[in-house]
């Protein structure tokens, strides 16, 4: 069915924006009345947006979405322009059947290889795939199809719409231009279920929409899901996983949006109580297949070095993170997240003189973007290591200039993080450079960072922490800075479970439990350690002392990364209640 768009969008997935771009508009005649050819130019921009941050990117985005909408409504009225479309479609389609021959001869010649291309240290086998889905090339069949594909294309603009809507803050708008999208999906979805026979790509299509919508449902807090559920979501987590699967495996133009959302669930939301390790392990596969088809596409070179930090292995990650900014420099594309993570990498490593310059660099930049507040934080806890600490003091007076339109929920959390420091610091720097040291760490746990780290960067992070705590007492701050001190111990005891002492963490974990009163601000430590100490008992085979205490997780509320703890915790007790009624 899409055959004539295939190559667009293998180029768009590779990174290669600029020829894509190029192609479009050398052949605006012959494209730009095509809905699923102009839809390329919404991938770019949504992949731009994702990776630079901006906040102009998204006004952008829903600019090209209005056309794209308008596009598809004018055929949905008109017969005799969509009658139009489809020998257009059919056309072309014949073209890129000859084309993709002459492709697939080279491909041929080509010998693939995967050894440790990941660098996770174990040995991979790519997933395997299908081979593309067959082309159109009938009038009839293209007509039986294309009125379901403008349905589609409708509801992938309005999925989109309701993402960046909610991104900018606008919930109501957001959330009716979500359920707008679903009920298209909902309704096509029905179809295929009563038998209705599709072309495989529309097939696809539209389970890549329905896996999208059950999987982020599963991933609602409870109270959110049952109202939406009333409202006509459904939440089905392994049947949204399974289709993303199927879709992938199918090899069609949305495979790669599958594949991305696969990534959520397997990288950064992954089922609570589980072992990390296994869904790394199940993701490496799908993961490596596509660095092979694309190699030199800068969101999965993103993904692989997410991946590989998990697993410890750090030069790795900074290796895949550098490939993806040469392929952004290449279409100039200012890659903001990707040079954030890098800063990271550095930092986890403690060169805090690499990973300040690098923070630096990301606060120089003149364009709004989602965590520049974050680099300034970070920039200001590096100079603290290396003892600069006039200078952190005038980084973090600094900083909340940079929030220079509506405040992000990062940024609200780094403008929360300074009134804090503000309230504690007592304008006393030797105060000042323990809260930012301790400061940096508390944002590798909140990151998960921490959970994957090699034992001797561990190690070094122990040593950090013991010394912050000593200093503490030394300055007689133990009131003021008490929030610090449940901090440390949150961060101790996740080492301690990292490293299998785990009646060590327990301990640590139920001592700050006990010294609740005396924390004034950051319920967070609270929150994450009534949850670590939940899944200490799930693995302790005390399923109800493990379900009371991620219950006592989400009763606190307003501290920073709550909605992913607490779509994990959520999760989590999902599986206790299954697992208690057994």
């Amino acid at each position: 069915m899409f055959k004539y768009v295939e190559g667009l969008n293998d180029s768009v997935w590779n990174g290669k924006f600029n020829e894509v771009e190029k192609e479009i508009e050398d052949n605006k005649a012959k494209y730009e009345k095509i809905p699923r050819v102009q839809a390329m130019k919404l991938t770019i921009g949504i992949i731009k947006g994702s990776i630079t941050g901006s906040k102009d990117a998204r006004s952008e985005n829903l600019k090209i979405i209005k056309e794209l909408e308008g596009q598809v409504n004018l055929y949905n009225k008109k017969k005799e322009q969509r009658e139009e479309l489809v020998q257009e479609l059919v056309k072309l389609n014949k073209e890129a059947v000859e084309a993709a021959k002459e492709e697939e001869k080279k491909e041929e010649e080509k010998e693939e290889t995967n050894d440790d291309i990941l660098g996770s240290g174990e040995k991979v086998e790519p997933t395997k795939i299908n081979e593309r889905p067959e082309a159109v090339v009938d009038i009839k069949e293209m007509l039986d199809n294309i009125e379901v594909d403008m349905k589609l294309v409708q509801a992938e603009c309005t999925l989109w719409k309701g993402l960046l809507l909610l991104q900018n803050n606008s919930p109501v708008k957001g959330g009716l231009a979500l359920r707008k999208s679903w009920m298209i999906y909902k309704a096509i979805h029905a179809n295929i279920e009563k038998g209705e026979k599709y072309h495989q790509d529309i097939r696809d299509v539209c389970l890549t929409g329905v896996g999208t919508f059950y999987y982020i449902m599963s991933i609602m807090p409870s109270t959110v899901a049952k109202v939406l559920t009333l409202i006509g979501f459904v939440q089905n987590r392994e049947q949204g996983i399974a289709y993303l699967h199927e879709v992938f495996e199918n090899n069609g133009i949305t495979a790669p949006n599958s594949a991305l959302m696969l990534a959520v669930n397997y990288l950064f939301v992954p089922r609570a109580l589980a072992d990390a390790h296994e869904y790394i392990a199940a993701y490496s596969p799908l993961l490596l297949r596509c660095i092979l088809q694309y190699p030199e596409g800068f969101i999965f070179r993103f993904m692989a070095s997410q991946l590989v930090k998990k697993t410890g292995q750090l030069e790795a990650a900074g290796n895949h993170l550098n490939i993806a900014l040469e392929s952004c420099k290449e279409v100039n594309v200012q890659p903001n997240l990707f040079v954030f993570e890098l800063g990271q990498s550095y930092f986890q490593s403690m060169n805090f003189e690499k990973a300040e310059e690098i923070f630096q660099d990301l606060i120089k930049v003149e364009e709004d973007f989602d965590f520049k507040t974050f680099a300034g934080l970070e920039t200001a806890c590096c100079m603290a290591f290396q003892g600069r600490m006039k200078e952190a003091k005038d980084m973090i007076d600094l900083v909340p200039s940079m929030v220079k339109s509506k405040p992000g929920r990062i940024d609200q959390y780094i403008t929360d993080k300074l009134k804090i420091i503000g309230k504690l610091w007592n304008k006393d720097l030797n105060r000042l450079e323990v809260i930012l040291k301790i400061s940096a760490f508390e944002m590798l746990y909140l990151r998960r960072d921490l959970a994957h780290m090699q034992p001797e960067d561990l190690q070094a992070v122990r040593e950090e922490i013991k010394k912050g705590r000593a200093r503490i007492k030394e300055l007689k701050a133990e009131k003021d800075l008490s929030d610090m001190l449940a901090a440390t111990l949150v961060i101790l005891a996740q080492i301690e479970r990292n490293e299998g002492n785990v009646e060590k963490a327990e301990k640590k974990f139920r001592f700050v439990l006990s010294i609740q009163k005396s924390i004034r601000y950051e319920q967070q430590w609270l929150a994450f350690s009534n949850y670590e100490l939940g899944e200490i008992m799930y693995h302790k085979g005390e399923l109800k002392e493990s379900y009371d205490l991620m219950k006592a997780a989400l009763k606190f509320s307003k501290y920073p990364f709550e909605e992913i703890l607490k779509a994990r915790t959520n999760l989590a007790i999902k599986q206790l209640k299954k697992e208690m009624k057994k």
